[in-house]
């Protein structure tokens, strides 16, 4: 294998990482939650509802990467097990049973009663991306080119 696309954040050990895409990640409210009538949003602001957030053992690499930044900003908010299904999250999110961080991408699925809003931060913005990862000392001029290539075309811009 030369590469492989990744989730970010992983830790890749001694190979190479070519970041493709990032994007903020942004909070999915019930839309009768006070929050929503808000532009944007604290992590303080959030600190007295429920979150979704998902078991480490599906994303160690990001998981880890968020408990460091709520750790980092004081973020300690009550923890709800995040369903599988983003569909099924985004209904228990209108039921009002909670809000989820998510990428910003996902605000494209419209849910009724659920609103999307930016977070405010304080630190560096909290994100999601793909990378790709490959050995850099086999980097071959194919791969060179394939991985320009990637980075020109969408999602990846």
């Amino acid at each position: 294998m030369d590469v492989a696309l990744i989730g970010l954040h992983t830790d890749v050990k001694s190979l190479a990482l070519k970041v493709l895409y990032q994007e903020e990640m942004i909070v999915a409210l019930p839309a009768s939650d006070p929050l929503a009538r808000k532009r944007l949003v604290s992590f303080d602001e959030l600190m007295a509802g429920r979150m979704f957030w998902f078991k480490r053992a599906l994303n160690p690499g990001f998981y880890d990467y968020c408990k460091a930044y709520f750790e980092k900003i004081g973020f300690r908010p009550a923890i709800v097990p995040e369903p599988s299904d983003h569909h099924v999250l985004l209904g228990m999110i209108a039921d009002g049973q909670g809000y989820a961080l998510i990428p910003n991408s996902m605000r494209s699925i419209q849910r009724k009663g659920v609103v999307f809003r930016r977070l405010r931060y304080a630190e560096k913005p909290l994100r999601v991306g793909v990378g790709m990862v490959y050995r850099d000392d086999r980097a071959s001029a194919l791969l060179i080119a394939f991985m320009e290539e990637a980075s020109r075309h969408p999602p990846f811009r």
